[in-house]
């Protein structure tokens, strides 16, 4: 992470806790919580970003005594992910510069300074991705508005923004989280149900590192798995993004 650049989302395994996500654009003492529409709030739990991971304080967020946590880190690199800040101003059709270099699959905005929730874009929502939008925070179905992506599709160089307060109200403030597919490392997608197991192919040669799926015709919750924990034993430890209940089990993922 350092001189990189990245982001940690860190959760609580063991106790009902708010999910904690630190970046190198924002610094060490700003904390934004994915299941909360909260406005970035001054925590000092991080110490540092290093070149082999990061350094914690002794916070109750994330490091209390004989707590078990999960973290997943996210490093900048082109074609894989990005990270993005910068001030609304009202206008539809604001461009957003970003360096992925490939066109973004999954864009995660939040505001910064006010409470509002966390629209996300997917390339596998709906006929056209770019006239929907989810929250990452709840567990409402898909909706469809011009306000949030403009109806614009985004490029290897800028997302567009339209000028929904959730991620273009003047003067405040946002980051951007863009992730990419990429060859073998990342993958976003869809697939259809089918109430019996199947198998869902991703394109990777190893077992992915960190998971999340979420229903896109309803509602439904955002549930992460990871290979750290483990999954595919038939119970499996899962999160939900959009709450702060400690980890459960389930059987979905064999």
């Amino acid at each position: 992470l350092a001189g990189k650049g990245g982001m940690v989302w860190t959760k609580n395994r063991d106790s009902s806790a708010s999910h904690y996500v630190y970046d190198t654009e924002r610094g060490v003492d700003e904390a934004i919580f994915p299941n909360k529409t909260d406005y970035e709030t001054a925590d000092r739990d991080f110490s540092s970003f290093d070149s082999e991971g990061y350094t914690l304080k002794a916070g109750s967020g994330t490091n209390s005594n004989t707590e078990n946590y999960v973290s997943w880190t996210f490093r900048k690199a082109p074609g894989f992910f990005d990270i993005v800040t910068y001030t609304g101003d009202s206008v539809a059709g604001r461009t957003i510069a970003h360096n992925l270099g490939s066109a973004p699959t999954c864009i995660i905005v939040k505001c910064l300074s006010h409470v509002k929730n966390w629209p996300v874009y997917h390339v596998g929502m709906a006929a056209d991705a770019a006239t929907d939008y989810m929250f990452l925070d709840t567990v409402g179905q898909a909706y469809d508005s011009a306000g949030y992506w403009n109806d614009t599709a985004p490029t290897s160089t800028e997302f567009t923004v339209g000028d929904d307060y959730d991620v273009n109200g003047d003067t405040r403030t946002y980051v951007a989280y863009l992730f990419a597919d990429l060859d073998g490392i990342s993958k976003c997608g869809t697939y259809s149900g089918t109430g019996v197991a199947q198998n869902i192919e991703c394109g990777f040669e190893t077992t992915a590192r960190f998971l999340i799926i979420r229903r896109a015709d309803n509602v439904g919750s955002w549930n992460i798995v990871d290979s750290t924990r483990g999954y595919g034993a038939g119970n499996d430890p899962v999160l939900w993004a959009d709450g702060s209940g400690a980890e459960y089990t389930s059987i979905d993922f064999v």
